[in-house]
């Protein structure tokens, strides 16, 4: 199962699967549930995002990458800790889930594009709506104009057969002024 899934940032129903095992189990089926993390597991430090974790500590295992959201090198250890309430992580995750919300809603206020997934976390799908149709080059175009000014980077993916951009916000550095300097520099792309 996915804790922040690396195109739509979702997150499965992790009591739901904890149940399903169980039911597995009590049958004498052997079953062992991972949650792959690499991004979402830190949304456990935040108390704002607490119901899309919920049920998490009921399966197996877990796995992260500090180097995704932490942004540490990709060869660090991790070491995880309760500190209390209202501490880095949790403000890392709040303030990355506050700009991914508003990369959403500047964008989609433009009219020039479908958000394509929920934003629970980081992560907000786009599909650039293209003026002749062939909305999946005019994503592709999008992403080579904003990565060949250098003002930001966004990678691509295909999702449900339709070309998009993927926004991942994870730099601990990101504020609400970078979010609007990128839109920008997307919708002069777009013009």
């Amino acid at each position: 199962v996915e804790a922040a899934n690396i195109n739509t940032g979702s997150f499965d129903p992790f009591d739901e699967v904890a149940e399903i095992a169980e039911r597995h189990r009590e049958r004498g089926n052997p079953t062992w549930v991972h949650v792959d993390g690499a991004i979402g597991l830190w949304a456990r430090a935040s108390l704002g995002h607490q119901e899309v974790m919920k049920g998490v500590e009921r399966l197996e295992s877990w796995s992260t990458d500090a180097h995704k959201l932490l942004n540490v090198g990709y060869d660090s250890g991790i070491m995880l800790a309760d500190v209390g309430r209202g501490h880095g992580v949790d403000d890392l995750v709040r303030r990355t889930h506050s700009l991914a919300q508003r990369f959403a809603r500047k964008l989609g206020e433009s009219g020039r594009v479908e958000i394509k997934n929920d934003v629970v976390f980081n992560q907000v799908l786009v599909r650039w709506l293209a003026p002749d149709g062939d909305h999946d080059a005019f994503n592709d175009r999008i992403m080579h104009c904003v990565q060949s000014s250098g003002k930001a980077f966004f990678s691509g993916t295909t999702a449900r057969g339709m070309r998009m951009m993927r926004i991942s916000v994870s730099d601990w550095a990101t504020d609400e002024a970078d979010v609007d300097g990128a839109v920008a520099a997307l919708l002069e792309c777009a013009g």
